[in-house]
């Protein structure tokens, strides 16, 4: 019975392997017994505490070629409708924070000194120079999930809320830019 074992396979096939194995597993339970967030913390993390529900939400209006307005929430498949909604909530975070992509801080946070290691790879893993790159990305997106050439996009964003009775109350409406 035991000879069938994944740990007892592993072992068979290499002992180094296995030890290696054991070794991670073991690190991991202590560390999460001690309370150490260890990687991958985004899925771990995300466990830790209540989300409450936020106070407002925000949607994306896009206009492609400054007449059609284009109905993100409808008629897409899930991964179209995740690419023509949010890049543009984070390409809005990075503006607002002077073009510094919103992981960094929160890895900073949740590293500490340890983000000392992670600096050197910053330009190769997060965003950076946003503001010349992500116009040019979407607007080819648009193109292809469209199907018609893009010259001209506008990015809208309008704010509700929920009132008691559920129902949706606009707050604002607001541009957001324009290429």
């Amino acid at each position: 019975m035991w000879k069938n074992v994944y740990l007892a396979r592993v072992y068979r096939y290499s002992p180094r392997w296995f030890l290696f194995v054991l070794s991670f597993a073991l690190l991991t339970l202590v560390c999460n017994i001690a309370g150490v967030e260890i990687t991958p913390f985004f899925v771990w993390g995300m466990y830790s505490e209540k989300i409450q529900p936020p106070a407002s939400y925000t949607f994306y209006t896009t206009t492609v070629n400054d007449s059609m307005l284009v109905d993100t929430y409808s008629g897409y498949p899930d991964n179209s409708r995740f690419y023509l909604n949010i890049p543009l909530a984070y390409y809005e975070d990075m503006r607002a924070h002077a073009g510094i992509d919103p992981v960094i801080p929160f890895l900073q946070r949740k590293t500490g000194s340890g983000y000392r290691w992670i600096r050197p790879l910053e330009g190769r893993l997060f965003n950076g120079g946003l503001k010349g790159r992500f116009p040019a990305w979407y607007s080819r997106y648009l193109e292809q999930t469209l199907a018609i050439p893009v010259n001209a996009v506008k990015i809208g964003a309008v704010r509700v809320h929920y009132d008691a009775a559920q129902h949706l109350i606009t707050d604002s409406t607001y541009f957001v830019e324009a290429w």
